[in-house]
């Protein structure tokens, strides 16, 4: 997953990947609670490596957040893990827009 992380951080600043963007969407837009939660362990990866890549649209984390925290039964899943991991790792760059850190703000402080 690294591997395809690095790959990702270099295709996807350039737009030359859309097919990943693609994958990522299906998964997030999946029925299945397992494609949601790969969907967001892939995220976790991505904005461990290659954060810089989301930077100019953190607006899109909106709709990542609010479709992992919909699909969550419990906080202690595999989904509400690797959900935490990646606000965590992408709230320094989404202070600079306010929608966004208001949505984040907004979990912590409801719990969901």
């Amino acid at each position: 997953m690294q591997f395809i992380a690095a790959l990702s951080k270099h295709e996807l600043k350039e737009g030359t990947w859309p097919e990943f963007s693609k994958f990522l969407e299906s998964l997030f837009t999946s029925q299945e609670q397992s494609d949601v939660e790969l969907g967001m362990f892939t995220m976790s990866v991505l904005t461990d490596i290659a954060l810089d890549i989301f930077a100019e649209n953190t607006a899109q984390f909106v709709f990542l957040f609010n479709t992992a925290f919909n699909s969550l039964d419990n906080l202690e899943s595999v989904l509400g893990y690797y959900t935490v991991v990646t606000m965590t790792r992408v709230a320094p760059i989404c202070e600079s827009d306010p929608q966004v850190s208001a949505f984040l703000l907004k979990i912590v402080a409801e719990g969901k």
